[in-house]
C-alpha cells in the first residue's frame, strides 16, 4: 500500500502548516481525513486521482480540521462514503450523511483492507486506521512528531484514555505512523513512549 499526501491547506496556529490527508489510490479510492473543505485541497485531491472516482472518506475524529471538508467533497464528489466513529453531540454540525464506524471494523480500502482501531483521549470518537500486511498507522491527531498533542476537555478529551491508547497503538507495533499534522512518524514505538 502506498498512501499518498495530499495537503488539506489549512494552517493555523493549532494545526501547524495544516493538515495532511492521506489518499490509498486502488480498487477502492480512500480519502483518511476530509480537512476543511479548501477548495485547493479538493483540486490537489482531483489531480491525485487522475480521473478515478474517489469511493470513500474515513474521517478520524469529529473535530473540524479532520471533518469539516466532508460536505464539500460530497458536493463534489456526490457518490463518495463517509464513515466515521459516531458521536452525535458533533456530527449534526458538518451536514453529512455519515456512515457509522466502529472499533474493529474492516474496511476496504485502495488495494488492501485497513482495520478501525478506536483510540480515544484527543476526542471520544478518534480513530486510528491499521494496515496489517505494511504495518501502517494512519494515526489522526493520536500523535504530531516534535509537538504534543492537544486533549481538550471541552471537546471530549481525557488524558487517561489518550494513555490508554498510546498503549494499545504500541501492542501494535507499528512500522510507520501517518499523522495528519507534522511529518511521518518512523520511530513510533520510541515516540509514544516519549
Amino acid at each position: 500500500m502506498k498512501p499518498l499526501a495530499v495537503h488539506a491547506f489549512n494552517p493555523s496556529p493549532l494545526t501547524g502548516r495544516g493538515n495532511t490527508t492521506w489518499l490509498l489510490p486502488g480498487h477502492v479510492p480512500t480519502l483518511i481525513d476530509a480537512g476543511t473543505g479548501e477548495p485547493q485541497h479538493l483540486d490537489a485531491l482531483e489531480r491525485e486521482l487522475d480521473g478515478t472516482r474517489l469511493a470513500q472518506v474515513l474521517v478520524t475524529h469529529s473535530h473540524i480540521d479532520h471533518a469539516s471538508g466532508a460536505a464539500a467533497i460530497a458536493e463534489r464528489m456526490p457518490l463518495v462514503r463517509v464513515l466515521k466513529m459516531p458521536w452525535h453531540e458533533h456530527d449534526g454540525q458538518w451536514r453529512v450523511r455519515w456512515e457509522p464506524l466502529t472499533d474493529g471494523d474492516t474496511i476496504a480500502a485502495g488495494d488492501g483492507v485497513i482495520t478501525a482501531v478506536h483510540t480515544p483521549g484527543h476526542s471520544p470518537d478518534h480513530l486510528c486506521f491499521w494496515e496489517q500486511d505494511s504495518r501502517l498507522l494512519f494515526c489522526g491527531d493520536l500523535a504530531w512528531k516534535g509537538s504534543t498533542i492537544v486533549i481538550p476537555p471541552k471537546y471530549g478529551g481525557d488524558v487517561t484514555a489518550y494513555l490508554t491508547s498510546l498503549e494499545r497503538v504500541i501492542q501494535l507495533a507499528p512500522a510507520q505512523m501517518l499523522p495528519a499534522h507534522g511529518d511521518v512518524i518512523d520511530q513510533p514505538i520510541e515516540l509514544l513512549r516519549e
